[in-house]
């Protein structure tokens, strides 16, 4: 698709939208709604911002923009520059608001993606860092789907995913991204809100996941194994997703729990599984992780396995636990299923609140084994 970026005093007709090649073109003084209607058309669950627009309002006094326009940015050759002069006291300190365009339920899934890249960093490794969360404009701001992403030096997309907790009427509902952590200068490019939807389909973004080597030949990959695509839940703790070149697919999430959580289950990723699982099945579960640091007594940290369903109540089979090390394995377990559960219903959930503990997580392979693997 070619689209339109709209941004005030800057003439963006018809420049490239990288996600979506095959729409026709659109001028810029085409009817909005019409626009809309057709992206919404080619995207996964329902359209829930205007991303024909980079028309964003921001908050803080050490936040600078500026339009940037450049036919090389991906996804629609269009981006605004955020300069954080000095890193506040909050990630919050300095922020940018996305508006959406429709009420959130609670109980709504809320997908979104967004092109970005690191100019400047004062951070150690030279990256930036932007919370995202979808958030109501009334004080106490309360929100959901907190997630940290390490924004690299190269253009690239990034997604989250996340439950909604609370509801929000569309007048007060945003994406906020929260600059103010370091001293930096970010870009942020093209960004797309659906709701009712896991993921953001088509965007020619990342690699074909291929499977390990421990693991080819064993069967079929049923999960996403992007840390990108996974669900998270920190009641207790944190998470923090970012670039890393030292493992497959490049990317992790480090967990942080700074205390034993009531139920382990209160920090946790849930790894979408791609296809049906009949009982009966025998699965491969190969987890990429290492251990940063742990109050157990081997300086281990732990984690909990198990697969379930994505809805209230949660059943499930192959509940385990295992240890890792500090430098990255592949932690295989294997599990039969106890129970059948349709293509897009279930889950791969991770419990990282079982111990003190600070733990990265890579990609999480499923493997539906082949007979006599």
């Amino acid at each position: 698709m070619t689209l339109a970026i709209r941004k005030a005093g800057v003439g963006l007709a018809a420049l490239a939208l990288a996600l979506f090649p095959s729409a026709p073109t659109l001028a810029q003084d085409a009817d909005t709604a019409a626009q809309l209607a057709e992206i919404d058309a080619s995207l996964p669950g329902t359209l829930i911002n205007d991303p024909t627009s980079l028309e964003w309002r921001t908050a803080g006094a050490r936040l600078r923009t500026a339009a940037i326009v450049d036919p090389n940015i991906p996804g629609g050759g269009a981006a605004t520059q955020y300069e954080v002069r000095r890193a506040g006291a909050n990630p919050w300190d300095m922020q940018a608001y996305a508006p959406l365009t429709a009420d959130i339920a609670s109980g709504t899934q809320v997908t979104y993606g967004f092109w970005a890249r690191t100019t400047e960093s004062r951070a150690a490794d030279g990256n930036g860092r932007v919370t995202v969360r979808v958030q109501r404009d009334a004080d106490p701001w309360p929100g959901f789907g907190d997630t940290t992403f390490v924004i690299g030096r190269e253009w690239r997309w990034y997604e989250g995913t996340a439950t909604a907790n609370i509801s929000i009427p569309r007048r007060e509902a945003f994406l906020v991204f929260q600059m103010g952590a370091e001293q930096q200068t970010v870009e942020i490019g093209q960004t797309f809100v659906v709701a009712g939807a896991d993921r953001i389909l088509g965007n020619n973004a990342r690699p074909t996941p291929t499977l390990p080597p421990q693991l080819e030949g064993r069967g079929t990959l049923i999960s996403n194994p992007f840390v990108s695509d996974y669900s998270y839940l920190a009641n207790a703790g944190t998470y923090a997703v970012r670039e890393e070149g030292t493992i497959w697919l490049g990317s992790a999430v480090q967990f942080t729990s700074p205390a034993v959580a009531p139920q382990a289950w209160d920090l946790q990723a849930a790894v979408p599984l791609t296809e049906a699982i009949a009982e009966g099945d025998q699965l491969e579960i190969a987890v990429a992780a290492r251990t940063v640091s742990a109050a157990t007594e081997d300086g281990r940290a732990r984690i909990g396995v198990r697969v379930q369903q994505n809805v209230p109540p949660f059943g499930g089979f192959g509940d385990n636990t295992f240890s890792v090390g500090p430098n990255w394995q592949l932690v295989r377990v294997r599990t039969t299923a106890t129970a059948a559960m349709a293509g897009g219903s279930a889950v791969v959930a991770l419990h990282l609140g079982g111990a003190q503990q600070v733990v990265d997580i890579g990609p999480v392979y499923v493997v539906k084994l082949t007979a006599g693997q």
